[in-house]
């Protein structure tokens, strides 16, 4: 700890140090010790720099006042020298520095201090000590007259210019309204201290926050937004007005302030028609507004229009900054110390409207679809404006975009290439569109063409919903289903404005049975007939071309073949129709040329066939049937159902066995292996009348019984061996049996 110096007292035992400026001496002569003592009481200054006020005094200006306190920690009488210097940002102007208060025993040093390049207040000043009778400590007061902006930008590295330094940091800092002094006392030691004053930033920001949006009568309300924000480390007060500078023709109907900060009420004089600078455009005043702080007002303005005097020129925005009138302009002033910013915004008298619209949907083979859309962006009012244009295919979960493009669209219009209506949706931004009434003006049109992988079949939920169906009325439609697409247009005051269209597709399915048969119409020849059913569960109609293979096995011979419509009944089918070509698209095997069939119905066709089945060439493996008719294999009276729909095929199969073939009957009474004209029992040739030679066993009627036999057996296992199949459609879309 320091000695105080106001105590000659030793502090206590030996080896403890003095106080004051205490001495001791100590001597010694030949053995004999001798001390003496001396201690002097002296004074010791010392100084405290305070912040009296800082206060905006108009014009800009601030009026800085510091106060300098000096004392005397001693009871001697001691002196001192004080100085000062200003360390302020280097965005403020310091118009004037003085001294303008100061104790009687100081002298004022000259030149004069500035606080800048004269940096000394006095020199020499004695101080009483505390003893003394008629002490006290010495007061100073220094006032700054300073220039400080509106907003501040920051410093180098990002350096707050409002800001005081912290603690820890570099007490002389050129900042905000910094300040250091020095007090030296007589032995020539130092003392430092500081005071600062934090400066506001104050600004303000207008955008349009709606509209203008049109209200059905008439008229039109469009909402502006005012933020006053306060970006420094001092609080500061603001008045805010806010002046709308309309077009001629353009009629207010109503304005009012809709929102204001907690706590600020609205002055009920505000109308916003006024002339610049005139009190009916004020809405709020002296607000104070804390540092970092942000108040948010709402204007609402409600107008119409006057055709008679409205003209293009009075719709359309003046030039930034310029003042005049046009459009619907709205200025924005706030002011601090007399300090005044504004901002503007402003929208021309245009009303873009969008119509979305389904040109065509169309299959056009391959499994695809092409689907043309035509967007068309109409300008409602006279006056220019601007608009962004997205655009969202919205199409049911199992179609797939395989080429999408804007395939026409206005002339300089700088279309997005890599629109592609999935990652994608943008198709322009910030596009003019010339005013309704101006001589050059068209509606602007964009056509989007897409082509994409629609599936022949789509499944039903357990609700009866699908894919294939669009999941709404067009308009409003942001489901995905069907060929679904939605467009959204942003106008120049941030209203999006959404419309959407949509084609629903078929869902086309086919299924395959025996209707009846194989019945036996005579030995070895059966009649057998199959239907074949198209259903489209979808949303849409659809078209397609039904036709019917045979896979009959060998020694199964057609005789004659029927085909015909029994659902609805009366849909036409093809005379050419065998069932027996080669190919699976051989003409032959066409049932019917295009057919549409509409949602919901069921297309119901049976196709008769008789045949016989050819002892000589039939095996009882060829007239069983095949594991996988579908594939190419043939066997039995294998059938298979073939439907082409947009590209897809889709096919279905049924097959049932046949009897292996009886062989032919010998005639009555000739054994086999007996020549023809030869009596029975005589089975040589020669010409002798007692049928051979009676030594030989008689076996005809032995052979004949197991003819009989063996005809019997097959019978019984052709009866139980008659098996009818029916299988699932290989294709897509085929019923479950």
């Amino acid at each position: 700890a320091q000695p105080d110096p106001s105590d000659c007292t030793l502090a206590g035992g030996e080896g403890e140090e003095g106080t004051g400026l205490y001495n001791d001496a100590n001597s010694s002569f030949n053995g004999y010790p001798d001390t003496d003592t001396e201690c002097r009481e002296v004074g010791q200054p010392t100084h405290v720099k305070s912040l009296i006020s800082a206060t905006p005094i108009g014009n800009g200006q601030w009026e800085i006042v510091y106060g300098i306190d000096v004392t005397n920690k001693g009871v001697q009488a001691t002196s001192y020298d004080l100085s000062d210097e200003l360390h302020f940002t280097d965005q403020v102007t310091i118009v004037s520095a003085d001294v303008t208060a100061s104790p009687a025993e100081a002298t004022l040093f000259d030149p004069p201090w500035n606080g800048q390049d004269q940096l000394v207040i006095t020199e020499g000043v004695p101080l009483l000590g505390t003893d003394d009778e008629g002490y006290a400590p010495h007061h100073y007061e220094l006032t700054v007259i300073a220039e400080a902006p509106l907003q501040l930008v920051p410093g180098e590295g990002d350096a707050d210019p409002t800001a005081c330094p912290a603690e820890g940091e570099d007490p002389t800092t050129d900042t905000a309204f910094n300040n250091t002094s020095t007090l030296t006392d007589e032995s020539g030691l130092t003392e430092d201290d500081q005071a600062c004053a934090p400066l506001p930033s104050i600004d303000i920001e207008k955008t349009i926050s709606s509209g203008p949006t049109a209200n059905g009568d008439g008229t039109w309300t469009i909402t502006y937004d005012l933020v006053a924000s306060n970006t420094g480390a001092g609080d500061g007060d603001y008045t805010i007005s806010d002046q709308l500078r309309y077009g001629e023709g353009i009629v207010v109907e109503s304005s009012d302030v809709i929102t204001t900060p907690e706590g600020v009420t609205a002055l009920d004089t505000w109308t916003g028609q006024g002339p610049e600078g005139d009190p009916v455009n004020v809405i709020a005043e002296d607000v104070p507004l804390a540092a970092g702080g942000v108040h948010t007002y709402q204007v609402q303005v409600v107008f119409s229009l006057d055709e008679e005097t409205l003209t293009e020129e009075s719709m359309t925005c003046p030039e930034p900054d310029s003042g005049e009138n046009g459009g619907l302009a709205n200025s924005t002033g706030i002011e601090h110390n007399d300090l005044t910013d504004d901002d503007e915004a402003c929208l021309s008298l245009g009303e873009p409207d969008l119509d979305k619209e389904l040109v065509s949907a169309e299959p056009v083979d391959d499994g695809q679809w092409q689907v043309v859309y035509q967007l068309t962006v109409n300008n409602l009012l006279p006056g220019e404006t601007t608009y962004d244009l997205e655009d969202e295919l919205l199409f049911g979960d199992t179609v797939e975009v395989d080429y999408a493009e804007v395939t026409d669209y206005p002339e300089g219009v700088d279309v997005n290439e890599d629109w592609d209506g999935l990652e994608d949706t943008v198709i322009a931004t910030d596009v003019t569109l010339p005013g309704m009434n101006d001589e050059g003006y068209a509606p602007h049109v964009y056509t989007i063409t897409v082509v994409a992988d629609v599936p022949a079949s789509f499944e039903v939920d357990d609700d009866g919903n699908t894919a294939a169906a669009c999941a709404g009325e067009p308009g409003d439609n942001w489901e995905n289903g069907g060929l679904n697409n939605g467009a959204t247009l942003t106008t120049e005051g941030g209203d999006e404005v959404t419309d959407t269209d949509c084609a629903d597709l078929p869902s086309i399915h086919l299924d395959k049975t025996i209707a009846s048969g194989p019945t036996s119409t005579g030995t070895n020849a059966y009649t057998i007939t199959y239907q074949l059913e198209v259903l489209n569960d979808g949303a849409a109609a659809g078209d397609y071309v039904l036709s019917d293979q045979f896979y009959f096995g060998a020694g199964i011979e057609v005789v004659d073949v029927t085909p015909s419509n029994t659902e609805p009944g009366d849909i036409p089918v093809l005379d050419t129709f065998t069932g027996q070509g080669e190919e699976p698209d051989a003409p032959e095997n066409a049932i019917t040329g295009d057919v549409t069939i509409d949602v919901g119905a069921t297309h119901t066709y049976e196709v008769t066939v008789a045949v016989t089945v050819d002892p000589a060439t039939a095996t009882a493996e060829s007239v069983q049937c095949a594991d996988n008719p579908g594939a190419g294999e043939t066997g039995g009276l294998a059938n298979v159902g073939l439907l082409d729909h947009n590209g897809h095929d889709l096919d279905a199969d049924a097959c049932a066995p046949v009897d292996p073939p009886t062989p032919p009957q010998t005639p009555p009474g000739n054994p086999p292996g007996n020549p023809p004209g030869n009596p029975p029992g005589d089975d040589d040739d020669d010409d002798d009348n007692n049928g051979g030679d009676d030594d030989l066993a008689d076996t005809g009627s032995g052979m004949s019984a197991l003819l009989l036999l063996a005809g019997g057996l097959l019978i019984i296992v052709g009866g139980t061996a008659l098996v009818v199949t029916r299988r699932r459609s290989a294709g897509t879309g085929g019923l479950t049996g």
